[in-house]
């Protein structure tokens, strides 16, 4: 017992210090170095950088630089304790090589995630579409992203099956309003009703509206309705409110003016058993 004390004391305690201390250091290491990259990001490019990119771009640095500085302050942790370091890193560079040979869908989505970050597809908020799925990107690395949807389910997607992505987010979009009414109605009537409303609407969201609007006329003839179609141009974020408003104020004018909007019926006839 005394032995093993001694031991403890005199070899496995001074070890156990330097480690604890190797790895705090790393840690405070980490900590200013994510402050230096956020400060150089943000001061590189101040007036042209969006906060969503300077967010993704903080993130990846961040990531890469906590990485290598915990990776080498193992290496040093090891060493301390007598372990051959080289002879592990030789090692895992011919692992490495014989697993890269079939890790090819790992490097696919390592290279496609960092064209995907250096030029700037999406970032950290936008909302985005990818292969069908619509969402809010919350996390983005170089191997996979990440998006909530609205009901709240989080998808991961490789970055290397990414084929196709709708941003959202990207200096406008137009909302578009198409309603349909009775071939009995007038036409003109319930296109300049609509047209008031975007007008309207227009004025309210001020510095969100991007100057164009109107209404495009009739657009497609139906089976029981003829359809006019308005637009405006307002900034993203005020896109999703904007369809769901002009919507509920157009139904609301219509209904006021006496404009019909035909909708689907069901005829059911009863008969009396004999």
């Amino acid at each position: 017992m005394e032995v093993f004390l001694s031991n403890f004391i005199h070899i496995w305690l001074p070890k156990i210090i330097f480690t604890v201390i190797v790895f705090a250091l790393a840690y405070l290491t980490v900590y200013i170095t994510e402050k230096i990259i956020r400060g150089s990001v943000k001061h590189a490019n101040t007036r042209k950088m969006k906060p969503k990119q300077f967010v993704t771009i903080t993130h990846l640095f961040s990531d890469i630089a906590k990485i290598t500085i915990y990776f080498f302050a193992t290496v040093i942790v090891l060493n301390k304790f007598g372990i051959n370091t080289s002879a592990i890193v030789a090692s895992a560079g011919v692992l490495g090589l014989a697993v890269g040979f079939g890790a090819q869908e790992l490097v696919k989505n390592v290279i496609s995630g960092l064209f995907i970050i250096m030029e700037g597809m999406y970032y950290i908020g936008d909302v985005i579409e990818i292969d069908g799925t619509v969402g809010t990107c919350e996390k983005i690395n170089l191997h996979n992203t990440y998006i909530r949807d609205f009901t709240g389910k989080v998808y991961i997607i490789p970055n290397g099956d990414i084929r196709k992505v709708v941003n959202m987010n990207r200096d406008f979009l137009r909302v578009i309003v198409k309603v349909g009414i009775g071939y009995n109605d007038d036409v003109d009537e319930a296109m300049n009703v609509m047209n008031e409303i975007i007008k309207k609407y227009a004025d309210e969201i001020k510095g969100k509206y991007l100057g164009e609007s109107s209404v495009q006329g009739v657009t497609e003839l139906g089976d029981s309705a003829v359809y006019i179609r308005g637009i405006i141009k307002v900034s993203p974020d005020v896109y999703w409110g904007s369809i769901r408003e002009l919507n509920k104020r157009v139904l609301s004018a219509f209904r006021k003016e006496g404009i019909n909007i035909p909708y689907n019926t069901q005829t059911v006839y009863l008969t009396k058993e004999q």
